[in-house]
């Protein structure tokens, strides 16, 4: 999650298969098109891609963006790593502030990808 270097890093440890998971940081990636190439080589070895967004931020709309690139990538794990805070007893996805309505987390611990 804290490699940053494509060359170096990430094509190396998908090449050696150092895990079946990969699980990039958007932000430390170098961004959507840096994150997307990834992806794609992640995927001619099968590894399976979890973005990492451990920190409520603008971040998290990114990697909920990159995600619903899964039709393209399939290596794109239904998941991502996030913190929850919780109000009321309501689960809370961190960056709520940003979306309207905003984006509330099931019991189940998912939340749905805005369409559009």
């Amino acid at each position: 999650e804290n490699e940053y270097r494509m060359v170096d890093g990430w094509q190396y440890m998908i090449r050696n298969k150092v895990s079946r998971y990969c699980q990039p940081d958007i932000g430390y990636s170098g961004g959507i098109s840096h994150i997307t190439e990834i992806a794609k080589y992640a995927g001619t070895v099968n590894c399976t891609l979890d973005p990492h967004s451990p920190n409520p931020s603008f971040g998290d709309v990114y990697t909920l963006h990159f995600m619903g690139l899964k039709n393209i990538y399939p290596n794109i794990a239904e998941f991502m790593e996030y913190p929850v805070s919780f109000k009321n007893g309501k689960g809370q996805f961190p960056s709520s502030f940003i979306y309207e309505p905003p984006l509330v987390v099931s019991k189940q611990g998912t939340i749905a990808i805005p369409n559009g």
